[in-house]
């Protein structure tokens, strides 16, 4: 389902029990199926609904309950394993975050320099959408404010041109970049770039030419933020300022401890990169077999086969 158009538990029991459906997961795919044509039909601006007698109107084709039941079992096999590579993903940053902990106060001498002077840091752009030019048959990778909620950045939001990266204020970030969102909702949210790409103007980039300070940055942002959203200013939409950025003051490890933080955090990061992808993959296997299964194209034994090995 949508964000733009919420339904309730109460509504899918309503649905359950008009039309003598007792199998729920199997009402939660039917309805994300139909999301699409639901959203259609929402009111309200600030956060738009879908109301019973709104949904009264729709009919539904259900086959019988063994069928339901085993088509909500494949889609939610797929839907059990990406749950599983965010939490693996979740649990590797966590455990990094311990391991620069520990490695940072194991210092013997503590030096703090502004961010800038460790690092590039570069503010995004968004290229002119009236340029077709821009956006049309791109071929570089392009991330909106938004991706900053992912932690770890495997896909863009868009593609933009070379033409686009020419003559815009967008600016193309290595892999190993830590993005951090700078306005708006996604204010102080940092995630690591795995993909070049460009980002627009609510991300800064940070990024070195060492792969380990890179590691180490990311961590240490992140451990810094609090500090940096108390420069932010702003009543109806807080921001802060690249200079903000820049002016941070992080904690520069020596070459040793870098060196063994490297050594450590790559493959979490890695392991990250991997769940990722993965889950990307099995989200467009999920929304592919889906309206398959529903309109009855594709059997469950058919996409039990296609599951199989993946979950």
């Amino acid at each position: 389902m949508t964000r733009s158009a919420a339904i309730t538990n109460q509504q899918i029991n309503s649905i359950i029990a008009r039309e003598s459906i007792s199998d729920a997961g199997f009402i939660y795919y039917m309805i994300k199926n139909w999301s699409g044509s639901l959203k259609d039909h929402a009111s309200g601006s600030a956060t738009p609904i879908i109301n019973k007698s709104v949904l009264a109107r729709f009919h539904f084709l259900v086959p019988p309950i063994g069928d339901q039941r085993a088509i909500a079992e494949v889609l939610g096999a797929l839907d059990d394993k990406i749950a599983a590579n965010t939490l693996m993903a979740k649990n590797s940053i966590q455990l990094l975050q311990s391991i620069h902990e520990h490695l940072r106060l194991r210092q013997r001498e503590v030096r703090k320099a502004p961010l800038g002077s460790l690092a590039t840091t570069v503010l995004g752009g968004t290229p002119s959408r009236d340029n077709a030019e821009f956006w049309i048959n791109g071929s570089v990778a392009w991330i909106n404010s938004g991706k900053a909620n992912e932690t770890i950045i495997t896909q863009p939001s868009e593609w933009i041109t070379e033409s686009a990266l020419e003559k815009s204020a967008t600016k193309l970030m290595p892999r190993g970049t830590t993005v951090v969102a700078i306005t708006g909702a996604t204010l102080g949210q940092i995630a690591r770039l795995e993909i070049s790409a460009c980002g627009n103007q609510s991300l800064v980039g940070i990024w070195s030419g060492n792969p380990d300070l890179n590691d180490w940055l990311y961590l240490e942002v992140n451990s810094r933020m609090p500090e940096l959203l108390t420069k932010a200013t702003g009543a109806a939409q807080q921001h802060v300022n690249k200079k903000d950025v820049d002016s941070l003051l992080v904690e520069v490890a020596d070459e040793r401890t870098l060196g063994a933080f490297g050594d450590r955090a790559r493959p979490l990061l890695d392991l990250c990169v991997v769940k990722e992808l993965e889950s990307g993959s099995l989200a467009k296997l999920r929304d592919l077999i889906l309206p398959q299964l529903m309109s009855g194209k594709l059997r469950v034994k058919e996409a039990e086969v296609l599951v199989e090995g993946l979950v």
